[in-house]
């Protein structure tokens, strides 16, 4: 039905670099010949200084021999084809070897990085394909480009500028260099998070030490335990925890196993923070238990329901120690990943890493970046540090708790919910099975943007007997996958593809993301693809899978990212779809679309009860409403936090502290990130907690010197968002003029001005503080 669609067979049975390098080679090969034939020589600066068909007379007669003179059409077309069709083999190798992990896959993926990389070094550092793009900028108007393809080429200059495309030959090899070893370097960070989280797992004895925990989540963790372990006990030192040793080959001791009996009501009172020690003494065999794997979904509910305070201790621990020990510790991955993004930055004469990413960004310096976070921060901190005590005085009340730990702070604010709100997640779950809540989505959706989604049938099945995957028309990685088309409400006309996978299970790479596949190519009847990307419960033992009221609000996030690339009416790739859109602009649809996952009328459309088929009450709704802000101060300091550490490490590491800091220099970026949080956040963190060893945003991700977007798009999703809420939740006039102006116009024109077009004017932080109820 769709010849295009990716063909996942290869990468999944018998991955091979050679897939990477065939399509590498191919695309050199063409690069070469669309060079070859177009004039790329200095003629094409004679006649500039003349006009219309003139100075096209005097370039064409000195064109050489045979060769054309470039176009829109028939040079940067063409190019961009070239450039796509690399990036999709990359993109879906890439997705495969976090979706459906395997150590061969991971390997290639690390040999082949450096090699990608330096295909778009290279590309970017072409000294005739940069002369077609000066070409193009100097003779725009007597070219006749749109206004469209003039956005294109400002794009295209300012990517061979940061690709080195003027630097002397040697420095243009030094570059080349240091971007291979960063490609190595952050792919290796990735894969070191993955490989670690397969490996450890929480393994407790007793059923009573997980009290509070729901019975669901308490047999995963028991049909968890029983598919790993239920032929081969497990070796275990008797009522003892025994710590993680990364760097054991063997994965099965590779686990933190738990013999603790905590009442509930005599829990710890926060002393809990340096008992536990290691031991390999009084060992027996665990032949019942439940495991708890290194997934998002299985860590936020543990964190959230179980009551002893050791236990979520432990737990939290290993969970913020991923990727910190052995030959999987990502501190000297840091290290060199900052030192040569710095020498990368300099050879390109900034003076730090984050110079140069701002290039690309809405916000122009790092001085803005900190004067909006610092803003934030005067307001924010205060607020959070009497949230903590109002959580610590009701801890105490609570279970005598005295002190309370980052591991305690979700199950509190849970029970504070529980008792001052009525409000039960586990009840509130009941009403959000992922069948109702994706309809109730593509309705929002159909309703403001005027979409409609339809499933088609994707097949995923291994064959024992001939040992290799066979697919239907719709290939797919895994069972659990489902394939939508994306069409236009009025027209009916086909706008593209999604491939949804959102359920955890071991081996697949935390989190939440959306990841663009290809664009469309109308001239060969091809839809643009993505994939967004889940990591929720999976479905229990009747295929259902309910989501939590966070869960619902990550989809829409996340879909908010695949309209953006989907909707795109620009055929020209450096401005369709996500291109060519600042990071902020990249942010705010997504953010923008959660908005109505804390409505009540969309409320209304993505919830049914499992049982009694009835949509979430009104004045549960309302009271979701009054409870959405409360310890928001909290969760935005954590927030502050990430985008502070962020642009810190990327603008003054090594040479100063940030302004809110005291002490001297430290001389790793561990030292440095560790006082940095204790001195910026309102938390006393454990020494041996490494949260950036999987800070997979900055050291992975594309989000470095960026992190801080996440608060800065909020800021123009609250604005936005308060013209619906003056008029109706559902305005299609103003739905329609969002989708035109964002979803649809990409990176053509500068986001500020579509903006403007959208609400008049700026926001300011005001709009982010009063969204979340702190002014």
């Amino acid at each position: 039905m769709y010849t295009y669609l990716p063909k996942f067979e290869e990468i999944l049975t018998a991955p091979k670099l050679r897939t990477i390098t065939d399509s590498l080679a191919r695309a050199n090969k063409s690069v070469t010949a669309l060079v070859s034939r177009t004039e790329t020589s200095s003629v094409l600066e004679q006649g500039s200084s003349l006009t219309g068909d003139e100075g096209n007379a005097e370039q064409k007669q000195h064109a050489t021999e045979g060769k054309v003179l470039p176009t829109i059409e028939n040079f940067l077309v063409p190019l961009e084809e070239i450039i796509d069709e690399v990036s999709r083999q990359w993109t879906i190798f890439c997705e495969m070897t976090v979706l459906v992990a395997s150590e061969q896959s991971n390997k290639i993926k690390n040999e082949a990085a450096p090699l990608v990389a330096e295909f778009f070094t290279k590309l970017g550092q072409n000294d005739e394909i940069a002369r077609v793009y000066r070409y193009f900028s100097a003779e725009q108007q007597r070219l006749g480009l749109s206004a469209v393809e003039k956005e294109a080429v400002k794009h295209g200059l300012l990517e061979f500028e940061l690709a080195g495309v003027y630097l002397s030959r040697s420095a243009r090899a030094d570059f080349s260099k240091v971007s291979q070893n960063l490609a190595r370097l952050t792919t290796l960070f990735s894969n070191h998070v993955i490989e670690d989280s397969a490996h450890k797992e929480l393994l407790v004895r007793n059923e009573h030490d997980l009290q509070g925990l729901s019975a669901g989540e308490k047999k995963r963790a028991q049909s968890q335990f029983l598919a790993k372990y239920g032929k081969s006990p497990v070796p275990v030192a008797a009522n003892k925890v025994i710590s993680d040793n990364s760097q054991n080959s063997d994965h099965s001791q590779n686990s933190n196993i738990s013999n603790i009996s905590d009442d509930p009501n005599q829990q710890d009172n926060g002393k809990s923070q340096n008992k536990h020690k290691n031991t390999e003494d009084s060992t027996s065999n665990l032949k019942s238990g439940f495991a708890f794997p290194m997934t998002d979904a299985t860590y936020i509910n543990f964190m959230k329901e179980v009551a002893s305070t050791s236990l979520r201790e432990r737990y939290y621990r290993m969970y913020m120690t991923r990727a910190a020990a052995g030959n999987l510790d990502n501190t000297p991955v840091i290290e060199e990943i900052l030192t040569l993004r710095r020498k990368q930055a300099q050879l390109l004469s900034f003076q730090t890493y984050e110079e140069k990413v701002l290039k690309q960004r809405l916000v122009g310096t790092a001085e803005e970046v900190f004067q909006f976070l610092e803003g934030l921060l005067r307001v924010v901190r205060p607020i959070a540090l009497s949230e903590k005590e109002t959580l610590r005085r009701f801890a105490e009340k609570l279970t005598g708790q005295n002190e309370i730990f980052p591991w305690d702070m979700p199950y509190y604010i849970k029970k504070y919910k529980e008792q001052h709100y009525a409000l039960s997640e586990e009840e509130i779950k009941k009403y959000f099975p992922v069948e109702t809540v994706l309809t109730g989505l593509f309705e929002v959706i159909r309703r403001l943007f005027g979409c409609r989604f339809v499933r088609e049938k994707s097949h995923f099945y291994h064959s024992r007997a001939h040992d290799k995957v066979k697919y239907s028309s719709i290939p797919s990685w895994h069972e659990e996958v489902m394939f939508y088309t994306v069409s236009d409400e009025d027209t009916g006309k086909k706008l593209g593809h999604i491939y949804m996978d959102l359920f955890a299970r071991k081996g697949k790479q935390g989190g939440a993301w959306m990841d663009s596949i290809s664009y469309a190519k109308p001239a060969k009847g091809e839809l643009a693809i993505v994939f967004l990307v889940g990591n929720f419960t999976p479905p229990d033992n009747r295929g259902i899978s309910l989501l939590s009221h966070r869960d619902v609000e990550t989809l829409f996030h996340e879909m908010g990212h695949c309209l953006h690339h989907l909707l795109t009416q620009i055929e020209l790739r450096p401005v369709a779809g996500l291109n060519g859109v600042p990071l902020e602009g990249i942010e705010f649809p997504s953010q923008f679309l959660e908005r109505w996952a804390w409505n009540e009328q969309s409320l209304q459309l993505l919830s049914k009860h499992i049982e009694t088929g009835t949509p979430l009450p009104l004045d549960v709704c309302q009271t979701m409403m009054k409870a959405r802000n409360a310890f928001k101060a909290l969760w935005l300091m954590s927030q502050l936090e990430y985008s502070i550490i962020d642009m810190a490490v990327h603008k003054y590491y090594p040479n100063s502290y940030f302004s809110v800091t005291t002490g001297s220099n430290p001389e790793r970026a561990a030292d440095y990130i560790a006082h940095l949080r204790q001195s910026v956040g309102v938390w006393k963190y454990p020494d041996d907690v490494k949260f950036q060893n999987q800070f997979l945003h900055i050291f992975s991700h594309g989000y470095a010197a960026g992190y801080y977007t996440y608060l800065y798009s909020n800021m123009f999703s609250a604005d936005a968002f308060e013209l619906f809420r003056e008029t109706h939740i559902f305005n299609k006039t103003l739905g329609r003029k969002f989708r035109s102006l964002f979803f649809e116009r990409g990176g053509s024109e500068p986001f500020l001005d579509l903006y403007k077009k959208f609400r008049g004017s700026e926001p300011t932080s005001d709009a982010l503080l009063k969204d979340f109820g702190l002014i």
